[in-house]
């Protein structure tokens, strides 16, 4: 399942859609105005829940899904962005079946943005998930958004932000694109204590982060010389047409990820996704590694690597492999995986 931006997953936004996974600035869930709960409509089943949700996207209706949609602690700043990207929720498209569905397995309640924290309004408990009777070109099949239960009644969540500190950290100058428009550096945002790593693409021209990334390496108690070094020591490998990106991080007994992605000028935003080995087909590893090998062989095809360890079984010890690869890209989410050794 790959989201847009990944409600409260991977980031926080309201939007969680199977089709890919694209980097924008974190779309806040739709609210409007901070509305009293004692002035909304109340709804204390489910089944009153999903049909005045179906009804307020079936209308198109803002001003019914404001009175779904629990707004507290909302400033005016997170108002405005959502009041300006509310029409894209909206389509045309038929719907099949809305259902509550249990949180993701990783299901992040905080993330971190351009120097801002973003968390719900609530402690959702599920998502409720619309299901679409046809799939549309280049459209989900699916749309997804956080849910809670406050005093018994069903409620979206809206999504909350506050400022935090922020400081970047460059990568080596292998991280500039190749046409001196983007480059890559790490990103420490949060307060003394909860501070978080990630991946940032700056645009040289503007200085403004254009995309974020996960970042593997994690702060633990006070030291973070550690991790910060690590994560400085990402490699980044751009096609010569400075089209395609892979940021490879470093290695550290199996930890890192390889992402590759693109840019975006249309959107303002970056596609992206990270190798795993279900890429491959491969199953049962108890510890692996993504990496890449030659880098760009072709001007879409890439050389990579996995290494790892299948864990042991009654019948089997413990054993190590390395597998190369290359992967044929037609876009971030549509990649041709073959072996080739």
């Amino acid at each position: 399942m790959v989201i847009l931006f990944e409600a409260f997953r991977k980031s926080t936004a309201s939007i969680c859609r199977i089709a890919e996974m694209k980097f924008l600035p974190p779309t806040l869930a739709v609210l409007f105005a901070v509305v009293p709960l004692s002035t909304r409509a109340q709804q204390s089943s489910p089944e009153e829940f999903i049909a005045a949700y179906k009804t307020a996207m079936q209308e198109k209706s803002v001003d019914k899904l404001k009175a779904l949609t629990y707004s507290v602690g909302v400033n005016e700043s997170d108002k405005s962005q959502v009041n300006s990207s509310a029409p894209s929720i909206f389509n045309d498209r038929e719907i099949g079946r809305i259902s509550l569905e249990p949180l993701p397995p990783d299901y992040k309640l905080v993330s971190f943005w351009n120097g801002k924290k973003f968390e719900p309004t609530y402690p959702p408990v599920g998502m409720i998930k619309i299901q679409y009777k046809e799939a549309a070109p280049g459209a989900p099949s699916s749309y997804w958004r956080p849910y809670a239960i406050i005093n018994g009644n069903y409620f979206l969540v809206a999504t909350k932000s506050t400022d935090v500190p922020m400081k970047t950290y460059p990568l080596g100058p292998g991280s500039d694109s190749p046409d001196n428009e983007y480059h890559f550096v790490v990103v420490k945002q949060g307060n003394v204590g909860f501070e978080t790593l990630s991946y940032g693409l700056v645009k040289f021209s503007t200085g403004q982060i254009v995309g974020m990334f996960p970042c593997a390496y994690k702060f633990e108690g006070n030291d973070d010389s550690w991790p910060l070094q690590n994560a400085q020591a990402a490699q980044v490998y751009w096609s010569k047409d400075s089209k395609w990106f892979v940021l490879d991080e470093e290695n550290y007994r199996f930890m890192g990820n390889t992402t590759l992605g693109t840019i975006s000028e249309s959107n303002n935003g970056v596609t992206y996704r990270t190798f795993t080995p279900s890429d491959l087909q491969m199953r049962g590893l108890a510890n692996w590694r993504i990496r890449v090998d030659k880098g760009w062989i072709t001007p879409t095809t890439l050389s990579l690597e996995i290494s790892g360890v299948y864990g042991s079984t009654a019948s089997a010890p413990e054993t190590q492999f390395t597998q190369n690869f290359t992967c044929e890209v037609n876009d971030v989410m549509h990649c041709r995986f073959v072996k080739t050794q």
